[in-house]
């Protein structure tokens, strides 16, 4: 059994003393921390809500201007995509934020292919133990050599991994063409073994060769670039300190490459076919081509990497009211969708349908969008936990804000003065004009007494 937490982490909040709860989903347990602002020391009833029903209440004893936990233990769902709340009593007119909504799907694990030359593979080693420390459970790998890949239909799993192999059968390699052309996704490893070929598996982009740092030259490659918006890669991590020592050199030809090296060789390619992706990694996960598996940033790559070819979407931790949402890509262009709101009525108008590419949430509830793909996702939204707070803000911070706004600096607080005062020109231009007036005066005479003279 497979919990894929879709939104979590939120608030509540109550006031008379003004309090927020912050709700967190895991694989099998539901925490929440109850907050206050300015509040007094009292005591909060927390109930967990679960598709409409009330399956867990708790007391927490919240202190003064202080925190306090609640665990739930009993998140017990059916399958599929499943409605949360987590409330506390009212103790306020401020009911708003007295509920947090969270949206969990149960599922069992997807099967993911592993393709390796021979059985044991160090690269299938370190990519288990990769998905192993995430806490990735969403998926089970199928190891398989390359003969018994031969008759294998690769719709069945959710994503399939070609773990440097030296050669791929003809139909199997067909299978796969077919499977990403309809929206399956590959993973493709190059090390020494595939090397010898000519071209990389399903893309058929050209393969100008491989690359050793022996010690002769430099040792070692470094990633000098990576593209943090690959979803792939998260935008903190770290590959400086990673060492390959033996590339192999594509030639990209329609794919976004999302990582190179110190000497300009791409290392993470990604090639869209059709309505499937492949993704290409120019080295391998055996730990002897390169130290990519032994450092911080490998159990993350694997993760993101998996989740993103197995289409799981991790979701955002907390989805706020006045955010939006994508609805297509650009392929799914004129597709019909249907979004329905927290009151159960249709979010978007028959034209709005076919052509709107995001959506604004302008409600607080759950939000069930049924995509043209056919991925539906059910969305929960809360309103922006800041707004529970209701200190008033401090003298100095709106004299600030004040004069920020104004443009003059007053550090004393008290009243801006004008410094500037408006300056009337009216009497400066009639200077001038004057001016010019006596000036073309006298040239005038001047000309008309040497015209005499002449005459």
């Amino acid at each position: 059994m497979r919990l894929q937490l879709i939104s979590f982490a939120a608030a509540l909040a109550w006031l008379t003393a003004l309090a927020a709860v912050a709700a967190t989903a895991h694989a099998d347990s539901v925490l929440a921390t109850i907050a206050g602002f300015e509040t007094k020391k009292a005591t909060r009833t927390v109930s967990l809500v679960l598709n409409g029903r009330v399956v867990e209440t708790k007391q927490a004893d919240v202190p003064e201007s202080g925190r306090a936990g609640v665990e739930f233990l009993s998140l017990e769902v059916p399958y599929g995509r499943n409605k949360g709340e987590v409330r506390i009593d009212s103790a306020d007119t401020l009911t708003a934020d007295d509920t947090f909504y969270f949206s969990v799907e149960r599922a069992d694990p997807k099967k993911a292919l592993f393709v390796q030359d021979a059985p044991g593979s160090r690269g299938l080693l370190y990519f288990k133990a990769a998905l192993d420390a995430s806490g990735q459970s969403a998926f089970e790998i199928d190891p398989v050599t390359v003969e018994q890949s031969a008759n294998l239909n690769p719709s069945k799993y959710a994503f399939v991994v070609l773990n440097d192999i030296p050669a791929v059968p003809a139909g199997f390699e067909s299978a796969l063409h077919e499977y990403v052309r309809g929206g399956g996704s590959v993973l493709v490893t190059l090390g020494v073994k595939s090397a010898g070929r000519t071209k990389v598996p399903v893309t058929g982009e050209a393969i100008a060769g491989s690359k050793y740092n022996g010690r002769e030259g430099e040792r070692f490659q470094s990633v000098a670039s990576l593209d943090s918006s690959h979803p792939s890669i998260l935008k903190d991590d770290r590959w400086e300190d990673v060492k390959f020592y033996h590339t192999v050199r594509v030639t990209p030809s329609g794919s976004r490459v999302a990582a190179k090296l110190s000497d300009e060789t791409p290392l993470v390619l990604d090639r869209q076919i059709g309505e499937g992706h492949v993704l290409v990694f120019a080295s391998t996960f055996d730990n002897l081509e390169n130290d990519f598996p032994i450092h911080a940033s490998f159990v993350p790559f694997i993760e993101q990497t998996a989740r993103y070819l197995g289409r799981v979407d991790a979701g955002p931790s907390s989805t706020m009211v006045g955010q939006f949402a994508e609805l297509r890509d650009s392929k799914e262009k004129g597709a019909a969708l249907d979004v329905v709101d927290p009151k159960g009525e249709r979010a978007l108008s028959l034209d709005e349908a076919t052509k709107a590419q995001n959506i604004q949430f302008t409600t607080a509830g759950f939000y069930d969008i049924r995509r043209p793909n056919g991925r539906n996702e059910l969305v929960a939204v809360n309103a922006d936990r800041r707004e529970s707070d209701l200190t008033p803000v401090t003298q100095e911070s709106l004299t600030l804000w004040q004069n920020t706004a104004t443009g003059i600096a007053n550090a004393g607080g008290g009243p801006a003065e004008a410094n500037n005062r408006p300056v009337s020109l009216w009497w400066y231009v009639m200077i001038i004009v004057l001016l010019l007036a006596v000036a073309e005066s006298l040239l005038g005479n001047r000309h008309l007494s040497v015209d005499k003279e002449a005459a």
